[in-house]
């Protein structure tokens, strides 16, 4: 208790120590795999699982998800200040929805820690059944049982929210760099068209932009600024709440792909010249300015999508998120 206590006041921190940081997270880490019997080796826990609209992680991947320092940090801060907001207004438990917990459920032992039973409650849910007995071995070990109002071995693209449950934030980090492969969207789809419009969803807002990108300028050792490394083309797909309605109306399913608006964008030729990646931005809101930006964490390196050098297509660029087996990025050229 006394670890977590020192990992949630160094993770709930305004301004990073690095260094401070990086030790917060090891200390963490060697605490979640000391009260789990996971084999990390083990092939079988390194095998995803697939859906018809996207994956989960093996057990294995998902219980390293923990060393992105940022993730982790910001993630679980814009988790405490959610709660916060909540608490201002909510007599009683603050009821949090947690989509995708992995083998450790990274982002609410923390928190667990910080508040009491009577303060907050999680549901918790998680499709890989490794995973899924793990994380709760873990939890019970902690002797956090008291803070389980649920605990779910199910798909949460298609879970059906209790509404006893009363639920206040829901929480999904199952994503990759572009929002590709894994089921970020349609979990939060799912979830979202079930609660109630003032539900606080983390992360809060998740965007895609596409550019035209120099990645030597990107990785120089010199500090450059976007503008020197990157053109902005703009914004061609949103995961927000505020969105969610409005993908009910403009996205359609097509030979079992649910396809999203498609932007079309007109490049110039003189900028491919130094400018010569065509490249996916992604950023993420967690909760008010609690932000994960560009290069920042293994979620925001930019997505590279074609080498430019030598193009001979058309110039208008026409590009759009969809969910398949396989979520992700589709673009063509005119």
């Amino acid at each position: 208790m006394k670890t977590l206590e020192k990992i949630a006041f160094v993770l709930r921190k305004d301004q990073t120590d690095y260094l401070e940081l990086a030790q917060a997270i090891q200390d963490y880490e060697s605490l979640v795999f000391a009260l789990s019997t996971i084999e990390i080796e083990n092939e079988s826990n390194r095998e995803d699982i697939h859906f018809d609209t996207g994956k989960a992680l093996g057990t294995t991947w998902a219980a390293l998800c923990i060393r992105d320092l940022i993730r982790t940090k910001i993630f679980i801060k814009g988790l405490f200040n959610a709660i916060e907001q909540v608490k201002k207004t909510k007599q009683g438990s603050v009821n949090v929805l947690y989509a995708g917990t992995g083998p450790f459920a990274t982002l609410i032992l923390p928190v667990m820690a910080t508040y009491s039973e009577a303060e907050v409650q999680f549901t918790l849910l998680e499709v890989n059944k490794v995973s899924f007995d793990t994380v709760n071995q873990v939890i019970n070990k902690l002797g956090f049982g008291g803070y389980i109002k649920a605990s779910t071995n199910e798909d949460a693209t298609k879970y059906v929210v209790n509404s006893d449950h009363h639920i206040d934030i829901v929480v999904s980090e199952t994503m990759q760099q572009g929002l590709k492969r894994e089921q970020q969207v349609p979990i939060v789809l799912n979830i979202m068209r079930q609660v109630k419009k003032e539900v606080i969803l983390i992360p809060e807002k998740i965007t895609l932009d596409v550019c035209l990108m120099n990645f030597t300028k990107l990785h120089a050792r010199e500090k450059n600024t976007e503008e020197e490394y990157c053109i902005r083309l703009g914004a061609f797909f949103e995961l927000s709440r505020e969105k969610i309605k409005e993908y009910e109306l403009s996205s359609h399913l097509e030979n079992g792909k649910l396809l999203f608006p498609q932007k079309s964008i007109n490049l110039k030729m003189e900028d491919l010249k130094e400018f010569n990646q065509l490249a996916v931005l992604t950023e993420i809101q967690v909760f008010g300015e609690d932000k994960i930006s560009i290069n920042e964490s293994g979620l925001t390196i930019p997505l590279i999508l074609e080498d430019l050098s030598a193009h001979q297509k058309g110039l208008t660029l026409n590009i759009r998120y969809a969910v398949s087996e396989e979520p992700g990025i589709e673009y063509s050229w005119i």
